[in-house]
């Protein structure tokens, strides 16, 4: 750009900042959920499909995991941000197939910050893996006798990583690791890697195709992996511009120990559904959760 450009340039940027920092102050984040029941193979979502769940003004709820237990159960696991704790915690929504919901509490705290607690099953049990990447981390918990609340930590998969956004997908006989990967004070939307291992708990192999994706716009995880009929998705955040900008499904077309290609499905924009941002889609079964956003107003 030319000097006059720059010159521009240079005095948007704290304009910009001091309306952040304003915006920040008087609205804080407003993320809630949107529930649909009976959802039909196809990812395609509406507004009119969705049962809209707010949590009370002093939290958000974010990154769902749902869970189904029975023909009329489900729990949907999720980020809890509470404003007296000031840090990420993983709570559990208890579900009715005839739309009641009831807050069974928290079922996995720490020290440090955690969120997208992705939930899937192996050997007959279940496991999760919350996002600890506060401690450069990439932990699994084992669920104890079958309760929501109960969990406990199996193993470290992997140290010194900054790891957000961790799915884990069993295709085959072989599993599958999905996050991206960044430096702290750096972006973690960028980058997508991929590992692969005989067993959720490790050792995992890194692709040698590492980063697969270099693009902000689809490069971190949405959701868990699934199939749509015969077609292999994976949900990825558009974050270029903003977090959470929007949300695009991508069709795996190939997937090996040494090659990786995908291509777009259709999109999610968060003005459809009345929001601002969404980034996480997941489906067990006979309900299919998304998580969205709006600012809400600090004070009435």
């Amino acid at each position: 750009p030319d000097l006059p450009s720059l010159a521009v340039a240079q005095h948007r940027r704290p304009v910009r900042a001091l309306r952040t920092a304003l915006r920040r102050t008087l609205r804080k984040n407003g993320w809630y959920l949107g529930v649909q029941f009976e959802p039909p193979a196809s990812p395609e979502l509406h507004a009119d499909d969705l049962h809209f769940v707010h949590p009370p003004g002093d939290r958000f709820w974010a990154d769902p995991f749902p869970v189904v237990i029975s023909d009329d159960i489900a729990h949907i696991y999720l980020e809890e941000w509470q404003d007296p704790v000031g840090r990420g915690q993983i709570a559990v929504l208890e579900v009715n197939r005839d739309g009641g919901f009831k807050h069974l509490g928290t079922c996995l705290e720490t020290d440090g910050h955690l969120s997208h607690p992705h939930v899937f099953s192996w050997s007959g049990e279940r496991f999760m893996i919350p996002e600890t990447s506060s401690n450069r981390t990439v932990e699994v918990y084992r669920q104890q006798n079958g309760d929501p609340l109960q969990w406990e930590l199996e193993t470290v998969a992997m140290e010194q990583v900054h790891a957000v956004d961790v799915t884990v997908e069993q295709i085959g006989d072989r599993w599958w690791m999905w996050t991206n990967l960044g430096q702290p004070e750096t972006s973690v939307h960028d980058e997508l890697h991929i590992f692969y291992g005989d067993s959720p708990l490790g050792p995992w192999t890194p692709h040698p195709a590492n980063p697969v994706v270099s693009d902000p716009r689809r490069a971190r995880p949405a959701g868990g992996l699934f199939f749509w009929g015969q077609r292999l998705c994976r949900p990825a955040q558009d974050c270029s511009h903003r977090y959470g900008r929007a949300l695009t499904i991508f069709e795996v077309t190939e997937l090996t120990t040494s090659r990786f290609r995908e291509r777009p499905l259709l999109r999610l924009e968060p003005g459809s559904f009345g929001a601002n941002r969404l980034h996480t889609l997941n489906t067990d079964r006979w309900i299919r959760v998304i998580d969205l956003h709006r600012d809400r107003r600090r004070w009435p």
